[in-house]
């Protein structure tokens, strides 16, 4: 055996022949070779990090290269997983890049992944390299591959509006959201049909764009000036990011739109005096041909016109939860919360936008409750009469605001108008 002073790593040749005391030799023997490696492989690493977003396997584009100028390469390996320093899941364990059992002083070609293993979002890189005499080198999370192959995500919280509107305003609960490269832009528009048919009444419009959001959940609103009226309106959105993936939920919602004040129809005149509760006599009709159809009316009672004088009684819900187009019913009032005299009568309506519309003074309630009173100032007549000469002081007056129309007069030929009249 031979031992040698420590050397450079490199390939280093030999032979060897054999001398005695008398200085003869034998010839050389045939040359020999041997390598010292001592050194790990060395890896280059020339890729930016982390690449851009992959919508589609790029192929063989990574660049990093290995080299080992002593044994030589033998294998060179990649690892993804999920997090960082191989934590998380792993997507795919060591896998060849190259294999050169005789050794391979350098690999720089660029080589791929397995793209189909990796995940959306990011996947970390890891690689290492074996020469020839078992020593490796490692590079953990050498770069950083970003994967968007997915569309994004709409959330649809949104039920359908059922109060009618009758303002801009309302905003609406459709999340968007992508785990990749993020959203960029979402749209919705308006249709008069279900699954886009009809009227396209507002093509698509943006909620936003130009934007990177991997989650976007702030509620949004709509042009509340392309809606119909009278009409449900569906909304669809779409959603797509900044590779082209895109996704679209038709009718995600509906909404509703009444801009239009219910309608008064005023077929009641001022009432004739009344001395009882007429009960459900008055007509006045209410309409609402917005959509939203009829929620409640309301009157308004004053002893003087315009709303003016005494506030009998103020507004106060007449008729309640109608929902109907028209309301055309005769209705009645709280007549014994009325003073005696002229109550003046107003009224207003409401839909379920809330839309309203009012009428002051729409017909007038004469009251009167309190009969006519009779004073006798009159002693008795004791003066014999062949002819209706006479005449009596009797005072009559009506307090109760109709005035007196008449009196009547009766004789009998008794008290108590007992006897013959």
């Amino acid at each position: 055996a031979a031992s040698l002073p420590a050397v450079a790593d490199g390939i280093y040749y030999w032979r060897v022949r054999a001398a005695d005391n008398a200085a003869n030799y034998t010839a050389w023997t045939a040359t020999r070779a041997f390598i010292v490696d001592v050194s790990s492989p060395e890896v280059i690493n020339n890729q930016a990090s982390p690449t851009a977003w992959y919508a589609a396997d790029p192929g063989t584009v990574f660049d990093i290269d290995f080299r080992d100028l002593s044994s030589g390469l033998t294998s060179v390996q990649y690892r993804i997983t999920s997090l960082p320093a191989g934590g998380g899941e792993l997507y795919k364990d060591w896998t060849v890049i190259s294999f050169t059992p005789g050794g391979l002083a350098l690999y720089d070609a660029a080589w791929g992944v397995d793209f189909a293993a990796a995940k959306d979002g990011s996947n970390y890189v890891s690689v290492r390299a074996f020469d020839r005499v078992a020593l490796s080198s490692a590079a953990a999370d050498a770069f950083v591959i970003r994967k968007d192959t997915s569309a994004p995500s709409i959330t649809d919280g949104q039920a359908g509006d059922d109060n009618w509107r009758n303002a801009s305003g309302s905003l609406y609960n459709v999340d968007f959201a992508d785990a990749g490269v993020g959203v960029s832009t979402a749209q919705y528009r308006i249709t008069s049909l279900p699954a886009g048919a009809g009227t396209v009444l507002r093509d698509w419009t943006d909620i936003f764009s130009g934007q990177a959001y991997a989650s976007y959940t702030a509620d949004w609103g709509l042009d509340f000036f392309s809606l119909q009226e009278t009409a449900t309106n569906y909304i669809s959105v779409r959603a797509w990011d900044a590779l082209g993936s895109s996704r679209t939920v038709e009718d995600a919602f509906y909404a509703l739109k009444d801009v239009t004040n219910p309608s008064i129809a005023d077929n009641q005149a001022d009432t004739d005096w009344l001395a009882a509760d007429p009960g459900a006599a008055f007509d006045v009709d209410f309409a609402d041909l917005g959509g939203a159809k009829l929620s409640r009316f309301q009157t308004r009672i004053t002893t003087g016109p315009a709303q003016t004088g005494t506030v009998v009684w103020d507004w106060t819900d007449r008729i309640t939860a109608i929902n109907a187009t028209y309301y055309n019913i005769p209705w009645s009032l709280d007549f014994a919360s009325m003073p005696e005299g002229l109550n003046y009568i107003s009224v207003r309506a409401y839909d379920n936008g809330g839309n309203t519309a009012a009428q002051t003074d729409v017909f007038a309630v004469r009251k009167d409750t309190t009969p006519p009173s009779v004073t006798g100032l009159q002693a008795g007549d004791d003066t014999w009469r062949s002819a209706n000469t006479g005449s009596y002081n009797v005072n009559f007056a009506d307090t109760g605001g109709s005035l007196l129309q008449k009196f009547q007069v009766t004789a009998s030929s008794a008290t108590g108008l007992a006897g013959t009249p």
